[in-house]
């Protein structure tokens, strides 16, 4: 396991960024709104659209990265309908593209 990240972000480009001290599943590096109410999730999600939950214990890069991931899949299944499962696949494609 990669060390946790001293600093890690906040606030990114307009998102904001909370670090529960426990995700409400354990297999999410992170979750935005549109994802965790998702039937495939189902979570409950007492936050505003415009935060994404990250895990915690994770290193620096890899929190860079699951914010990217999450903030990628928000856009597509708030401005496309697509249902989580789909908008994950879409989103892991998009960032082999960009990496």
């Amino acid at each position: 396991m990669m060390a946790r990240c001293r600093n890690p972000p906040r606030r990114y480009k307009g998102y904001r960024i909370v670090y529960p001290e426990k995700m409400p599943d354990k297999r999410l590096g992170g979750i935005n709104c549109y994802a965790a109410k998702d039937p495939y999730w189902g979570l409950p999600y007492p936050h505003p659209c415009g935060t994404i939950l990250i895990d915690p214990n994770q290193g620096c890069p890899a929190i860079r990265a699951t914010i990217r991931h999450e903030i990628i899949e928000k856009t597509i299944m708030e401005e496309t309908g697509l249902p989580y499962k789909e908008a994950h696949r879409l989103t892991e494609k998009i960032e082999k593209v960009i990496k």
